[in-house]
């Protein structure tokens, strides 16, 4: 069911997970490292799991969503702001991006306009995620190189419906 967490998938012994103090400052490729014994397959997703980067400045909600996607069967790299998302991008070429729109240094919608139009990225799916839901957010989303918007907060199942249908 796509609305529950599977039981036992996460450790919530795993004192490293839990301390936001320690995870803080890490990049991507130790999210990947830190959930990936926790990963399971789903018969809808490829054999080789898609790697999503997920550029969000707020630990929690990335923790959050990664968690949750982990445990669907994704593999996660995790940009802190847009400056770094373009740079992942760039540099681990990802299968799709969640991309918040409020950050520091550079904002989603700057940092989907570089990724659209470098050649090596333009390809690379991306669905905004915003908590500021007001008139013209999803245009201008769209228009810097979306695909899809969500407005925050997002609900986690349906999240995974989205990105699903980047994969079918």
């Amino acid at each position: 069911d796509e609305t529950e967490l599977d039981s036992g998938s996460t450790s919530e012994s795993r004192s490293d997970c839990d301390r936001a103090d320690h995870l803080d400052p890490l990049r991507g490729e130790d999210l990947v490292n830190l959930w990936a014994p926790t990963l399971k397959i789903s018969p809808h997703l490829p054999i080789v799991p898609p790697l999503i980067l997920l550029a969000d400045d707020n630990f929690e909600n990335a923790q959050t969503i990664a968690r949750y996607l982990t445990n669907r069967g994704y593999r996660f790299l995790r940009a802190g702001n847009g400056r770094e998302a373009v740079e992942m991008a760039i540099d681990y070429q990802p299968d799709l991006i969640l991309m918040d729109i409020q950050m520091p240094e550079m904002n989603g919608l700057e940092a989907m306009e570089l990724i659209r139009e470098n050649p090596q990225t333009a390809h690379i799916p991306m669905i905004a995620l915003t908590a500021f839901a007001m008139a013209g957010d999803r245009a201008r989303c769209l228009a810097a190189g979306a695909n899809e918007y969500l407005s925050k907060p997002v609900e986690l199942a349906h999240l995974n419906k989205v990105i699903r249908g980047f994969f079918e």
